[in-house]
């Protein structure tokens, strides 16, 4: 799910770059995407910045107002939440 005003683009790498997306993934108001791939199970919180080249793996945070920097790589089973534990679950195996 994509929130109002948010930009999600391929970062045009290559004549055949395109941005993919897992399932069971919520990117927030205000976002700006520029990454190559976002994995299963992801919350990208309000105004974050994910940059051009960007890989974020599966079962990952990037809290609101968070800049992922290019060709950076978000491991699975990462990042941080503002949110109280019980308010979010991410379940991967």
């Amino acid at each position: 799910m994509v929130q109002p005003a948010s930009v999600v683009k391929s970062d045009g790498s290559s004549s055949h770059a395109a941005l993919t997306f897992g399932s069971f993934v919520h990117v927030g108001s205000n976002v700006s995407i520029s990454a190559v791939a976002v994995g299963s199970h992801v919350l990208i919180g309000d105004g974050a910045v994910v940059g051009n080249g960007a890989h974020v793996k599966s079962c990952v945070v990037v809290t609101s107002g968070s800049v992922v920097t290019d060709a950076a790589t978000l491991p699975s089973h990462t990042g941080a939440s503002i949110m109280q534990p019980a308010a979010l679950s991410l379940r991967c195996a």
